[in-house]
């Protein structure tokens, strides 16, 4: 009877065990911060230079986070497109705004391929509150010329090349890495069969309407 009841004893509290952790996720670890970091989608002629596009950063959690640095890699694989700089002149608050480490230029690698990263200056760290968006940083690039108009995809770079850390050097979750797009338009140019055709048609014209008047 004795044996009887300790297997029972210990059933239970296996069960417990198991259930406990269960129980304790459920009511006492808080809900964590959802980070998005992001590129933008823009419009480029072929050829142009000096076009921009901005890398975001956006807390979808419900607590503020506090990040001490940051950095990100973006690539293409069209050969057209050529990163040339990476600076903290972006159209959303910067993250670091007054107190960036590395600015105002932030790139360390520049081509088909962008590296760029920043920290905190001083002590402590910047606040992204719930519901914020803010800049990481804002991209140039030079578009050749190109043939036909087209899309052309920004990726991120996976971790650690895409990466946040907090005050104290240590890595900060980041949930989501959002591609980017830059859509490239072309001027259309006439080929000679259909420009000559062009020609002769306001020749004719021409001659029309010269005949008309005499």
């Amino acid at each position: 009877m004795d044996e009887i009841n300790l297997q029972d004893m210990r059933s239970g509290f296996r069960r417990l065990f198991m259930i406990l952790p269960v129980v304790g996720l459920l009511i006492s670890v808080p809900a964590e911060a959802s980070l998005i970091i992001t590129v933008g989608n823009v419009f480029s002629n072929s050829p142009s230079s000096s076009n921009t596009l901005e890398i975001d950063l956006t807390n979808t959690g419900p607590a503020p986070v506090l990040v001490g640095g940051f950095s990100f890699g973006i690539e293409v694989t069209d050969p057209h497109i050529t990163f040339t700089s990476a600076t903290i002149a972006t159209a959303l608050p910067y993250i670091f705004a007054g107190n960036s480490l590395f600015g105002p230029t932030i790139s360390t690698l520049v081509g088909q391929t962008l590296e760029a990263s920043d920290l905190w200056s001083g002590a402590g760290g910047a606040t992204i509150a719930a519901g914020a968006t803010v800049g990481l940083g804002d991209v140039s690039f030079d578009v050749s010329a190109r043939d036909l108009p087209g899309l052309v995809i920004v990726m991120l770079s996976s971790f650690p090349f895409t990466s946040l850390s907090d005050p104290a050097g240590g890595n900060i979750n980041v949930d989501t890495l959002a591609a980017g797009s830059i859509t490239i338009e072309t001027s259309a140019v006439p080929e000679p069969s259909a420009l000559m055709l062009a020609l002769f048609g306001l020749a004719a014209l021409a001659s029309i309407r010269k005949r008309f008047y005499m």
